[in-house]
């Protein structure tokens, strides 16, 4: 941004905030003189990206046509009747570096540009290995050197530090070297873990039998293993081993919990049966007597059912 125009004597600035306000680049300020002036120089300011007011035909002025009421602008004073005793000199030709009439150059000062300070935009980190977990922020944007620029916290300076979950402010200051004003500008960091616990060594659905005359049957498996970058806080399950189980499907649940508030499930089923295998009873098989194609050929098979086509029979032993 620019700095407040100074005011053009015998002229009037407009808009009039153009006066009094500093102003965004861009923005473009009139100026027009009062009755009896005219104007020299540019008629509108604009401001440049540098924070400098650009005059596209110089600086403006106003300038008495009456002669009556006109008082001479040095910077506009029309040269002098030759004398006797030495040639006309020409006048100065205003430039941006200027030149007197012996030609020597002059250096026209270049307005102050206010100190300003610019921070980089507000940062997200998303955690997905463990926390703490370092960071590179980019430096603010300033006009001042940068061992002048100060910060709070002072660590964040460094441009390079840790962070964990949660939210940090950092201001960045600057010192104005003529009015001690400081000049602050404000990001803000957040690092958050959407990241939910790993977990290994979940078991598989599995089935165990009871022994005969038991209506229950204490239940062993090894549990599962939960892990976070930022911690697991705890672990909840509806059943643990070691436990009685009566017949029937018994659905487990683990459900870890991190410091995010993150979870993670390791579900598996516990079927408990009344038979065991080796006391399931084997299907009765029978003798059949079947004929082989269209022979008239007859065999006789041992099987659990009567395939089509063939008859059960009685064998004696």
């Amino acid at each position: 941004s620019c700095l407040a125009l100074p005011p053009v004597s015998n002229g009037e600035v407009t808009p009039q905030h153009c006066l009094t306000d500093r102003q965004q680049v861009k923005s473009r300020c009139k100026i027009t003189c009062d009755t009896g002036y005219s104007l020299q120089g540019s008629s509108s300011a604009i401001c440049g990206r540098r924070g400098r007011w650009i005059y596209r035909r110089g600086s403006p002025s106003c300038v008495g046509t009456d002669p009556a009421t006109h008082t001479p602008d040095p910077e506009h004073v029309s040269p002098s009747p030759p004398s006797s005793d030495r040639p006309p000199t020409s006048p100065a030709t205003s430039t941006e570096s200027g030149v007197e009439a012996d030609g020597a150059e002059t250096t026209t000062p270049e307005p102050k540009i206010a100190p300003y300070i610019i921070c980089p935009s507000d940062i997200l980190v998303n955690l997905t290995e463990p926390s703490p977990v370092k960071i590179t922020i980019p430096p603010p944007k300033t006009n001042l050197a940068w061992g002048e620029v100060w910060s709070e916290p002072a660590w964040a300076k460094q441009l390079t530090f840790s962070v964990a979950p949660g939210t940090v402010h950092i201001n960045f200051n600057i010192k104005h070297p003529d009015t001690d004003q400081i000049i602050t500008c404000r990001m803000t960091i957040r690092t958050v873990d959407t990241k939910p616990p790993d977990v290994r060594n979940c078991p598989n659905s599995f089935s165990v039998f009871l022994d005969q005359g038991k209506e229950t049957k204490v239940v062993e498996w090894e549990e599962p293993i939960f892990t976070d970058n930022v911690g697991v806080t705890s672990v909840l399950a509806s059943q643990l081993p070691g436990q009685h189980l009566g017949k029937g499907r018994h659905v487990v649940i683990y459900q870890a919990l991190d410091a995010q508030g993150n979870r993670e499930r390791c579900v598996f089923s516990i079927r408990v049966a009344n038979l065991s295998p080796e006391v399931v009873a084997k299907p009765k098989r029978i003798w059949v007597l079947c004929r082989v194609g269209n022979t008239g050929r007859q065999i006789r098979l041992l099987v659990t059912k009567v395939p089509p086509g063939c008859r059960r029979i009685k064998i004696r032993t």
